[in-house]
């Protein structure tokens, strides 16, 4: 069972990352797998963990930097290598920490630290004001001076008595197996996972194996002989596949037979109300009733899955009341949930704020809702269709969440998902942008920006993962850098805020220079890439022609990508979302709609505007990109809509469905002008196509005939299109 924390000092934890898991099948160090065990320790430092790492490969870092092809057997060469690769593996450490703004120190021990009670005392101590300040230590053997009389011999043993040293709460063993099996699951596909062991006998003893690669030393033996060391001081310890998604985090959460606390929860008589708060993260949940309703009953909390450890997953808590009504009465009791971070005294902040303000806010919601509906308001003669385009506006705008160190962010998945991640943001916010969101993904973008810059990223990398509290969780690469400059591009369309163009240059500038960099002048890019590669250019020249700066150095680059490849074909295990897009950009309108009719007849199976992107059931809902899978091709296939508000322009592209007699879209935002636009059928294939605005000034393209036309537009302009 987890010690509670006591005085301030937190859970710690180590981290133990064999030769095995930290390189590859070449016996190179895995860089990438680096990055990604790096975002994982601060998810869990950030959920209140102290980490320590224990890490082994120094020596086949070292063998890797001399061109050593066989580890060697003799002491002087062990060292050497040892000698060369320590270096490198505590700046490799340090550079993947970095981009989490987390400092790394190098402790490197030999058994003689151990062993001696002074040195035992001093390393404690060391640790301990390490951890203070914030530090995630990266521990090894000293192999340059240790000898086989001083040697650990092997760093799970190192791990679990740095695990005492420590008084850790939890170590975990980072392997190229998932546990302890018994028989070597690398020769035997039967081998069955043992998935406890309470005990250590002679039959455990007997299934350990020995070394399982060759550039490590330990073995699972090496792993039973540490949990006996832990066995003593009460640590316990999780051996899983390091190389799983989410290892890390899932040891900590308890997901991997560690005991690892509870969450509790306490009424509150004065306030009439229950408080929860999760063991592993400082998030104080309240639910109570309005001022003036009295508790009646209030069961005790208890796990959501019964009394006892909880293991991350709830409590509950009954509140029972009694109202008493006259004959015909009506009375209206309200009943809140709020939150709070990082201490209780916010939760009680946000529940007396609900309970003296409630009405205002409710009306306040209502305004906001009223005023994303007038937006970009579409009538279609679909009527499930049209509440789906509807709800998923009012869901984009849901998913908005503003961080406490100023600026927004949108979630991608779930709104109390902690991050913006991936892919997913650049996505999402495309779905803001025809909804006259255009302002907050400037901001939001600004906000990327600040994050990154704060973070210490190298110059035009954008981060990949930022936690709502505004913390960096993991540095982006290219795609993440193109995407960004790609949606700087796509506001700027919809905005055209030249101001904001301004401050966005030195950034898609530094992007661009990234990409560059790191695709070795776009030699070798692979296709989807490359497609990404162009569209951060072609976003960038337009940043410099929107603030008249010289862009001959990225036409030159735009010059030099290879040809545009066909349009290809759909990939077939695309998404609803995804083929929606798809055929959205190559005007497929008829597939469009089947794509999006599919998504909302999915609309109610999960939250209000949340839609189903996958075609198997139970698929994925509630992400945020679905509703941009649902938005960005109704504007741009159906309604037919590509703004280019620095220029005043609009080219237009419009299509009726076959068996529709029309459509209307009013209030659509374009830089400072509003526009309407109708869709009436005139014949079985034609259709007269109205676009109206009061602004000044704008110009619309239109291909009538197949021939393309710039159509001053002088409050209205009316085409008949064959569809």
């Amino acid at each position: 069972m987890m010690r509670a924390e006591e005085g301030g000092r937190g859970k710690r934890l180590v981290i133990k990352i064999g030769s095995s898991t930290l390189t590859t099948s070449e016996s190179k160090i895995d860089y990438g797998y680096l990055t990604a065990v790096a975002a994982q320790i601060a998810e869990v430092k950030e959920a209140g963990w102290h980490p320590v790492v224990v890490t082994s490969a120094a020596i086949a870092c070292g063998l890797e930097r001399l061109s050593i092809e066989k580890r060697p057997h003799d002491m002087p060469s062990l060292q050497a290598a040892a000698s060369v690769g320590q270096s490198a593996l505590s700046t490799a450490y340090a550079d993947a920490f970095a981009a989490h703004g987390i400092v790394t120190s190098t402790v490197l021990l030999t058994r003689r630290d151990t062993a001696d009670r002074q040195a035992y005392l001093h390393a404690r101590d060391t640790f301990d004001r390490l951890l203070d300040l914030g530090v995630v230590p990266i521990v090894n053997e000293n192999d340059t001076v240790s000898v086989e009389q001083i040697r650990f011999g092997d760093n799970d043993t190192l791990a679990a008595l740095v695990a005492c040293l420590v008084e850790a709460d939890l170590m975990v063993i980072l392997s190229d197996i998932e546990g302890l099996f018994d028989a070597n699951p690398h020769f035997d596909p039967e081998a069955k996972l043992i998935g406890r062991v309470e005990a250590i006998g002679p039959e455990i003893m007997a299934v350990a194996g020995g070394a399982g690669t060759t550039v490590g030393s330990g073995g699972m033996i090496t792993k039973i002989k540490a949990a006996r060391v832990l066995m003593v001081a009460g640590i316990p310890m999780v051996v899983c596949n390091g190389r799983r998604p989410g290892a890390i985090v899932a040891a900590a959460r308890g997901e991997d037979g560690a005991e690892l606390g509870r969450d509790v929860g306490e009424y509150d008589e004065q306030e009439q109300a229950f408080f929860a708060r999760d063991s592993r993260n400082p998030w104080h949940a309240v639910w109570g009733a309005q001022t003036g309703c009295r508790v009646l009953q209030a069961d005790l909390p208890q796990s959501v899955y019964g009394f006892g450890n909880t293991q991350g997953k709830g409590v509950n808590g009954r509140l029972f009341y009694r109202l008493r009504l006259a004959a015909n009465a009506q009375a209206t009791m309200r009943l809140y949930i709020a939150g709070g971070y990082p201490s209780r005294s916010k939760a009680e902040e946000a529940l007396a704020l609900l309970r003296g303000q409630a009405e205002t806010m409710l009306e306040e919601k209502r305004a906001r809702i009223e005023a994303m509906k007038a937006l970009s308001d579409a009538t279609l003669p679909d009527a499930a269709l049209e509440q789906c385009v509807n709800w998923a506006k009012l869901y984009a705008d849901w998913m908005l969440r503003t961080l406490p160190r100023g600026g927004c962010a949108l979630c991608c998945e779930l709104p109390e998902n902690p991050a913006l991640y991936g892919e997913g943001w650049a996505k999402a916010m495309e779905a803001l942008l025809p909804l006259g969101g255009a302002a907050r993904v400037q901001e939001m973008l600004r906000t990327l920006v600040d994050v990154s810059a704060q973070a210490q990223l190298a110059p035009g990398r954008v981060a990949r993962s930022v936690s709502l509290s505004g913390r960096v969780l993991q540095a982006g690469g290219e795609r993440e850098s193109a995407q960004f400059v790609a949606l700087v591009h796509h506001t700027l369309l919809w905005s055209g805020d030249r101001a904001f163009a301004a401050d966005m240059l030195p950034m898609t500038g530094l992007c661009v220079n990234y990409l560059r960099r790191s695709t070795r002048s776009f030699e070798d890019v692979q296709e989807d890439m490359l497609a990404q590669v162009r569209a951060a250019l072609v976003g960038h020249a337009y940043v410099l022609k929107l603030t008249g700066a010289d862009d001959a150095a990225t036409l030159a680059l735009l010059d030099k990508l290879p040809a545009e490849p066909e349009q290809g074909e759909i990939a077939p295990n695309a998404t609803l979302a995804e083929r929606a897009r798809w055929h959205g950009e190559h005007e497929h309108v008829e597939q469009v709609i089947v794509c999006m009719e599919q998504m909302a007849a999915s609309a109610a199976q999960g939250l209000p505007g949340s839609v189903r992107t996958e075609d198997a059931a139970p698929g994925v809902l509630l992400q945020a990109r679905a509703a941009e899978g649902m938005i960005r091709p109704a504007f741009e296939c159906l309604f037919g809509v590509k703004p280019d508000a620095g220029r005043k322009a609009v080219a237009w592209r419009p299509h009726t469905p076959i068996g529709w007699e029309g459509w209307k879209l009013e209030n659509l935002r374009i830089g400072d002008a509003s526009f309407d636009l109708t869709s009436e059928r005139v014949s079985p294939s034609r259709a007269r196509y109205t676009i109206r605005t009061a602004q000044q000034g704008w110009t619309v393209c239109v291909t009538e005939n197949g021939e393309e036309k710039a159509l001053p537009l002088d409050g209205e302009i009316s085409v008949i299109l064959e569809d």
